[in-house]
């Protein structure tokens, strides 16, 4: 896989330059900006389910993997993606595990993604 539509602002993709060793970056159809998991994202340019609030990549991505039905083969390619960034949210059996640090949550943390 080298791309996952996320929405029609943003999609995991390794065809980008950012991308290294077939591990995905989250992209941003617009400005063709790439975001590793840990990076903060402005999330209202990204879908109106964030509520204005900002999040990093990964929080974004385990949000709208929670709410889609994956195949196998996109659930490896998120976790690939979120996998970069051990301390963040992870899927783990398609369920999320959460590793809470002020870095990953500036907001004050949540149990759920």
């Amino acid at each position: 896989m080298k791309n996952l539509k996320i929405d029609e602002y943003c999609k995991l993709t390794t065809s980008h330059p950012a991308s290294h060793y077939g591990i995905p970056v989250l992209v941003y159809y617009k400005s063709g900006r790439a975001f590793g998991p840990s990076e903060s994202i402005v999330a209202e340019k990204f879908s109106a389910i964030w509520s204005g609030k900002s999040a990093t990549a990964s929080y974004m991505i385990c949000n709208w993997a929670t709410h889609h039905d994956l195949t196998v083969g996109e659930c490896k390619f998120v976790k690939s993606f979120l996998g970069q960034w051990p301390d963040g949210p992870q899927l783990v059996d398609d369920r999320i595990q959460i590793h809470l640090t002020e870095d990953a949550y500036p907001e004050g943390g949540s149990t759920r993604c």
